[in-house]
């Protein structure tokens, strides 16, 4: 694939981040000379145990953090080049720990479109809630009376609401039973067909990088192999001894 062709490029990206070590301030690498490519509209997994550095790689796409070494491109363009605010408008970004203010749950799905000058009706707050899994009555409730499952879906609804180009996902299951869990994936994957919406998606859970069934970064202590879909991620964490949660 082409730069040209590519909705994001990441090449040679390294990350350093400074640590204390005995007491005196060192530089410690965090990735090591990533490259990788991802269509527009396509999907990407990043695969992993628990500090290996997955979320570390996917706060670059936004410039949530910036590389150390190399660059990130967006459409071509460096993405220090872009104001961050309205990258973020196109580059949307959900966390495993859903942040939702204190007020009701269809304040917080119309609060992002308010940056764009945008208004949010209650029907349309509605439909989104109802793509989330979640009752047309959660439109008026307190978001911080909700369980954190519930949250979590409230903040996927409020990511969607802003149609981005692309949706960074880290963990987007980590507060879901299994069935949920796949209710999610089967969503942002029917997202990811009818409006060709980006994802690269965070997760150490095996199920759900078997739904995704998508180009797999598998991650390990910094460094990223890329796989052709998750079958051969799998086999390949196998033969490496790789130990992976299976939650």
């Amino acid at each position: 694939m082409s730069v040209a062709e590519a909705l994001f490029v990441l090449d040679d990206v390294a990350i350093d981040r400074p640590v204390l070590r005995e007491g005196r301030p060192i530089t410690s690498r965090v990735l090591e000379q990533v490259s990788l490519t991802v269509p527009a509209g396509g999907r990407l997994a990043l695969y992993g145990p628990s500090g290996s550095g997955k979320s570390s790689l996917l706060r670059l796409f936004n410039r949530l953090d910036d590389p150390s070494a190399g660059r990130v491109l967006f459409a071509g363009t460096d993405l220090r080049d872009y104001d961050p605010i309205i990258l973020r408008r196109r580059v949307g970004m959900l966390f495993q720990q859903p942040h939702l203010f204190d007020v009701t749950v269809g304040e917080n799905l119309a609060y992002p479109l308010r940056w764009q000058q945008q208004t949010l009706t209650r029907e349309d707050g509605v439909a989104l809630l109802c793509e989330v899994g979640l009752p047309e009555d959660f439109y008026g409730r307190r978001a911080q009376q909700l369980s954190g499952g519930q949250q979590q879906r409230v903040a996927l609804a409020r990511a969607l609401a802003l149609s981005p180009t692309a949706l960074l996902l880290d963990e987007p299951t980590s507060a879901l039973d299994e069935e949920s869990a796949h209710l999610i994936v089967d969503l942002l994957l029917r997202r990811n067909v009818e409006t060709g919406m980006t994802l690269i998606t965070v997760t150490h859970a095996r199920h759900v990088l078997e739904r995704l069934n998508c180009p797999t970064a598998l991650v390990d202590a910094g460094r990223v192999a890329l796989f052709p879909d998750a079958a051969s991620a799998l086999a390949s964490d196998v033969r490496g001894g790789m130990v992976l949660e299976e939650s």
